[in-house]
This record gives C-alpha cells, sequence and structure tokens, in this order.
C-alpha cells in the first residue's frame, strides 16, 4: 500500500510538471527528452511552492492537499486540450 502511495505521489509530481510546462512553453519547440527531463523538476518545485503555503495556511491535511493539486492539474490539463494553440488563427481567411 506504501508503494502505491509513492507512486501516485510520483506521478502526480510529474504530471503538476507537465501541466505547468504546458502551459509556458510553446508545444511545437519542446522536446521528448526536455519534457521528460523538465517535468518532475517544475512538479517538484512547485509541489514544494504549495507545500509551503499549505504550512503557512495550516488547512488541509496532506491528502486533502494531494487530491485537491489532482483534480485542479487534470481540470487545467482539460481545459488546455480545448483551447487552440497560440499563434492559430481560425479567421485568417487563407
Amino acid at each position: 500500500m506504501t508503494l502505491l502511495a509513492c507512486c501516485l505521489y510520483l506521478l502526480l509530481i510529474a504530471l503538476v510538471g507537465y501541466t505547468v510546462i504546458s502551459a509556458i512553453h510553446a508545444s511545437n519547440r519542446m522536446t521528448i527528452v526536455q519534457l521528460i527531463g523538465l517535468g518532475p523538476a517544475v512538479g517538484a518545485g512547485n509541489h514544494g511552492f504549495i507545500a509551503v503555503l499549505d504550512v503557512i495556511d495550516r488547512v488541509h491535511a496532506l491528502a486533502e492537499r494531494i487530491g485537491i493539486i489532482g483534480i485542479l492539474t487534470l481540470a487545467s490539463l482539460l481545459v488546455m486540450k480545448k483551447k487552440p494553440p497560440a499563434g492559430t488563427d481560425k479567421d485568417s481567411g487563407h
């Protein structure tokens, strides 16, 4: 059970990193090596920042915080998937 929880937590860190990278970086310039290297690093950094804010706030327990982060990450990925990529113009008339 502990191994499953650790694997889910590491997956959540990588997913948060992928979401942040997708939001701030143009997808047509990102290689798979950059994504694999930067995803967990950005996710771990964001998790640390969220943990600091959580300690300051002292509202949520660890399991609640992880659940909230997971739900928000999946929701933002769905919103970004529906949004057209930056730089594409549907009304260009060409």
